[in-house]
């Protein structure tokens, strides 16, 4: 029998719909979780999340994503101790009206980057690299 994980490491198929291009409009869901699944964001106690210094990166770098990514609107968010949930929407017409409205400030989206088609797998790259960055610096 021909085993579907991947490097025989993963528990599950890909959850990628074959042929769909994931810089579209639409919403999805994300789920990250930290490299080795440790409890780095924060701990329970007494039924609350304590955040540490490397959660509030996290979460400092989950809003700054629209402020990178033009089309990139963020919806609800979640940090867990060792993972978060979140939900995008990428809007590739919100540049129309002239500026981005978000968490922080408005974006100006003058300029070539603001036709680009930023793809979900980018913004999670960025997210990925930002949050790093700044978390090994600690």
């Amino acid at each position: 029998m021909e085993n579907k994980k991947f490097k025989n490491k993963y528990r599950i198929e890909s959850t990628r719909l074959k042929g769909w291009d994931y810089s579209s409009d639409a919403y999805y869901f994300i789920t990250i979780c930290e490299k080795n699944k440790n409890m780095v964001f924060g701990d329970i106690k007494n039924g609350f999340l304590c955040i540490t210094p490397q959660g509030k990166i996290a979460i400092e770098c989950w809003y700054d994503l629209a402020n990178h990514y033009h089309n990139c609107v963020l919806d609800k968010f979640v940090l867990m101790p060792n993972h978060l949930h979140g939900i995008i929407k990428i809007d590739n017409d919100k540049y129309a009206s002239g500026f981005v409205e978000t968490v922080f400030k408005p974006v100006s989206t003058d300029g070539a980057n603001n036709k680009i088609k930023y793809s979900l797998s980018e913004m999670m790259r960025g997210f990925k690299i930002f949050s790093a960055k700044r978390i090994n610096k600690l």
